[in-house]
């Protein structure tokens, strides 16, 4: 999701245009993604976390912990509803095996 980042490059000032242009961005590039993201039912999931985090961004910057932490859960989530975290474990249990010398 990379938008937990953009929150605290938005209030450092970095990402001027997060609330103009990112948020807008990240709801057109979930879209794009529905069909998959209702496959594996983690549409709604994800759209609800972008929906509230942005709500909590704007409410002020006492809310960013609250409005990253949303994000990084519903990427977790998704991470392991669609499989990518059982994948990139088993490639480092396997570069690791290969890695061990006896």
């Amino acid at each position: 999701m990379g938008m937990a980042g953009n929150v605290s490059l938005y209030r450092k000032g970095i990402n001027e245009f997060f609330l103009s242009h990112g948020l807008p961005r990240a709801h057109e590039e979930l879209e794009a993604v529905r069909s998959q993201l209702e496959k594996i039912q983690m549409y709604e999931v994800c759209r609800a976390a972008l929906i509230e985090a942005e709500a909590l961004v704007r409410r002020g910057p006492e809310h960013d912990e609250q409005a990253v932490e949303l994000l990084l859960q519903a990427g977790g989530e998704l991470a392991h509803a669609s499989g990518s975290f059982d994948r990139l474990q088993r490639r480092f249990r396997a570069a690791n095996d290969a890695n061990k010398t006896d």
